[in-house]
C-alpha cells in the first residue's frame, strides 16, 4: 500500500525551491524527475552514505529504524522513544500532515538532540555558516533550512522538550590516520550497506576523529523566527508549511511563478518525450504559451548571464527577444579565448 501524501522534508526543500514541483513530485510515471537517479548516483560519488554510516559509529548503542512503509516506522519510533534514554537512526516523527525522518535523534530524558549528517566538508577554523554580509550563507542554507524544519515537526510531536540542533559534517582540517577509509563501507541496491570494519581499525574513535558535530541553534532559530523565502513569496516557515502540505495532501498544484530558479528544474525533458515536462507544463501555463513558443529557446537557455531574473522581470523570455545590446554589461564583462562573455552569449 501507498504512503500517505505527507510533507515530507525532501518535499519541503523542493517547495524551498518552487512550490509547483510538489505537484509533479512522487510522480515518475507521469512527469520526467532527472533527480530521482541523479541523487542515488551522487550519493555513491559523494559518499555521501558513507558519511552517513561513519557517524552511526559514533553511537555504537543506536537503534535504526528501517522500515520504509510510513506507519510501520511511526510505531516502532513511538515504541523505542518511551525509553528514558536511547538513540535512533532514521525515526520517523509524524505530526498531522508532516513527516520526516531524521539522520539521528538523542533522547536523554526530556532532551533532544536532532542531528542532519551531511557530506558537505566543514572547516572549525574557518566557519563557513554565514556570508560576508553577516546573513546565512547561501551554501549552507538549505541544510539549515532542512534542520528548522524538522525541529519544528519534533517540537510539535514533543512540545515540553529541549531541543539542540546540528549538523554532522567531515571535518576538512584532519587527515585519516588510516588508509582506506573509502573502503569500509560498501553500497549495494539490493543489500543497502556493507561494513566491513579492519580488525585494527577503531571506527568510533575514526569517526570522532573525522567528523565534526556542529551546532545549527543559532540558525535554526533565525530560520523560524523569520519568514521563510521561496520564489515570489515569503512568509514565517510555520505558515507556509502548512500551506504546503494541504496543497501537497490534496494533490492541489499551486500556480507557478517563473524565474531564475526554473533553469534547474528536474521535472524538464523534451516536448515529445513519452512523459510530460513539468517545466514546459509550467511555462505554458504561466505565459499562456503552446509548445511553438519554445522552439528557439528562451532566456535560460544563456550561457553564463547574471541577468535572468531581470530579463523574466521584464517580460523578455525568448532568445529572440534579448538583443546584443541587452546583453552588453561591462560590470560582467570578461575575456573567454578572445570572447567577451556577451560575444558568446550572442
Amino acid at each position: 500500500m501507498a504512503n500517505p501524501r505527507y510533507l515530507t522534508k525532501s518535499r519541503f526543500k523542493l517547495a524551498v525551491e518552487c512550490p509547483t514541483k510538489l505537484f509533479y513530485s512522487g510522480k515518475q510515471e507521469i512527469y520526467k524527475d532527472v533527480m530521482a537517479e541523479n541523487e542515488f548516483l551522487a550519493m555513491l560519488a559523494e559518499g555521501g552514505y558513507q558519511v552517513g554510516e561513519l557517524a552511526k559509529k559514533l553511537y555504537p548503542d543506536g537503534i535504526e529504524i528501517n522500515s520504509r512503509n510510513h506507519a510501520e516506522a511511526e510505531s516502532q519510533t513511538n515504541e523505542q522513544l518511551k525509553k528514558e534514554n536511547i538513540v535512533l537512526f532514521e525515526p520517523a516523527i509524524r505530526v498531522n500532515n508532516f513527516f520526516i525522518r531524521i539522520d539521528v535523534l538523542v533522547k536523554r530524558g526530556n532532551h533532544f538532540e536532532l542531528i542532519e549528517v551531511k557530506a558537505k566538508s566543514y572547516d572549525p577554523l574557518k566557519p563557513n555558516m554565514r556570508g560576508a554580509r553577516g546573513g546565512i550563507a547561501s551554501g549552507m542554507l538549505p541544510y539549515l533550512q532542512d534542520v528548522a524544519f524538522q525541529k519544528w515537526v519534533l517540537q510539535q510531536a514533543f512540545p515540553k522538550a529541549e531541543i539542540k540542533t546540528f549538523l554532522m559534517m567531515p571535518n576538512k582540517t584532519k587527515l585519516s590516520p588510516v588508509d582506506g577509509v573509502n573502503q569500509i563501507f560498501k553500497y549495494s541496491r539490493t543489500k543497502g550497506v556493507i561494513s566491513r570494519v579492519p580488525e585494527n581499525v577503531d571506527i568510533r574513535s575514526l569517526a570522532g576523529h573525522l567528523l565534526e558535530k556542529v551546532s545549527a541553534d543559532e540558525f535554526t532559530q533565525e530560520i523560524l523566527s523569520t519568514d521563510l523565502k521561496y520564489p515570489n513569496g515569503k512568509k514565517p516557515l510555520a505558515d507556509i508549511a502548512e500551506e504546503w502540505a494541504i496543497a501537497y495532501l490534496s494533490d492541489e498544484k499551486i500556480p507557478p511563478e517563473i524565474g531564475k530558479q526554473c533553469g534547474k528544474c528536474q521535472f524538464k525533458t523534451a516536448l515529445n518525450d513519452v512523459v510530460k515536462s513539468g517545466f514546459h507544463e509550467c511555462w505554458k501555463e504561466a505565459n499562456n504559451w503552446n509548445d511553438k513558443d519554445f522552439e528557439k529557446g528562451t532566456v535560460l537557455d544563456l550561457w553564463s548571464c547574471k541577468r535572468k531574473e531581470k530579463f523574466i522581470d521584464q517580460g523578455l523570455l525568448k532568445l529572440s527577444q534579448i538583443t546584443p545590446e541587452d546583453l552588453t554589461n561591462d560590470s560582467e564583462e570578461s575575456m573567454i579565448e578572445g570572447l567577451s562573455r556577451s560575444q558568446r552569449q550572442v
